[in-house]
């Protein structure tokens, strides 16, 4: 597959996209010129007095004859935005699928003091690795990187699906969201690299299925755990099949381009800030480990719980410092995005949102199944109510905010 090019357009709005320009104009799809109306004297501004430059704001156009920037069109490129969003697919569903598996596998594996762990160390794996991931696909092939993550999503399944015991299932749960994140991200890259203005919000509104499906899982999840030849294990090997339906599309029909080429492999690694994730990995991990321990493995006045909330909060504030005083360029986090308070809210919200809606689907299958003993497909029926409502206001929100 030959690499295409990368037009001057398309590398100011992954610059944009990665905070490496500070044009609020570029980031609206505006372009503003009063500089030079003064300099030239506009014509259009002397004949109509009273318009200042913000009136001359212009809305960039959209040309429908622009030509796609990639080179397969027609059905190969509808094929191949179907595969990559399968594995978005995926990747929504487990990050839920096991809530409705959980009695099966603490029936067959025991450890219930490691239960939160089935979903925790998937959202960890996830959620530590998403600023690293980003910044990787702007210095290397968005094509192969998001091949290797779909390799280590489908690894962590095998793993799963293959454990022996709980704490390799956990270790594959790890796998699977540390390669999940990078393969969701991977997917938004490769929708802006290689769309026009035009096609990119009708193929990038499929993503919002990711927030209908994602409820699904206990359903799918309960619907394996409930069938005797399947059991619980097929909720993992499914990815398998689909992603193995899919492979030829990942290697021979994805488009292939370089953000940077000619940059050695050396330099591109440096631009990466290796501390920074490092540091938000641990904070992760020994926050995570802190309040997931506490109360069931250790007691909360423990020694061993003081010792992880401490080192937790040492790293955070180590993770603050290094921010602050990192290159504005490499550094891993947006630090000027603190100083707007919008985003903040609305980080908040989303996070208040995910939060309530992630331990509903988690714990009432689980209350069904040990306290009114339903089997495990039935449970997964009944949270069908508030997988609905879930659904259509993610999607009503989805309208109205567009």
């Amino acid at each position: 597959m030959s690499e295409t090019s990368v037009t001057d357009t398309e590398m100011q709005f992954r610059m944009t996209a990665t905070g490496w320009t500070d044009s609020p104009e570029s980031s609206r799809g505006l372009e503003v010129h009063p500089d030079e109306d003064r300099r030239h004297g506009n014509a259009a501004s002397r004949n109509q007095p009273g318009k200042s430059a913000s009136d001359r704001i212009q809305p960039l156009t959209l040309e429908s004859s622009a030509r796609p920037p990639r080179d397969i069109h027609g059905i190969k490129w509808v094929f191949a935005v179907t595969a990559i969003l399968s594995s978005v697919f995926l990747f929504a569903l487990d990050q839920t699928i096991v809530a409705d598996v959980q009695p099966n596998i603490i029936a067959e594996f025991g450890s219930i003091n490691k239960l939160p762990w089935l979903s925790v160390s998937f959202l960890l794996g996830t959620a530590s690795t998403n600023l690293l991931w980003g910044r990787i696909y702007s210095q290397f092939n968005s094509k192969w990187i998001y091949v290797l993550c779909v390799a280590m999503f489908e690894i962590g399944s095998t793993v799963c699906g293959a454990a022996p015991n709980m704490n390799a299932l956990i270790i594959g749960r790890t796998l699977g969201g540390l390669g999940g994140g990078g393969m969701y991200l991977g997917v938004m890259m490769m929708l802006s690299l290689f769309t026009t203005p035009l096609e990119r919000p009708s193929i990038s509104a499929s993503l919002g299925w990711y927030s209908v499906l994602a409820p699904l899982g206990p359903v799918i999840g309960g619907a394996f755990a409930s069938n005797a030849s399947a059991t619980w294990r097929w909720a993992f090997y499914i990815n398998l099949c689909i992603g193995g339906a899919f492979a030829p599309a990942y290697f021979f029909l994805l488009p292939s381009r370089d953000l940077r080429p000619g940059v050695t492999f050396w330099d591109r690694m440096k631009v990466v800030d290796w501390i920074g994730n490092t540091l938000v990995i641990g904070v992760y991990v020994s926050g995570l480990m802190a309040i997931s321990f506490g109360g069931t493995t250790f007691a909360w006045n423990s020694a061993q719980e003081i010792a992880m909330f401490c080192v937790s909060g040492v790293l955070l504030i180590a993770l603050c410092i290094h921010q602050v005083w990192s290159d504005p360029k490499n550094r891993m986090f947006p630090v000027h995005f603190l100083k707007n308070g919008g985003l903040l809210i609305q980080f908040l919200v989303g996070s208040s949102a995910g939060t309530s809606s992630f331990v509903t689907i988690y714990f009432i299958p689980l209350y069904f199944q040990f306290v009114q003993h339903s089997d495990s497909l039935l449970a997964g029926v009944r949270l069908l109510p508030f997988i609905g409502c879930l659904a259509v206001f993610t999607m009503l929100n989805g309208h109205l905010m567009a």
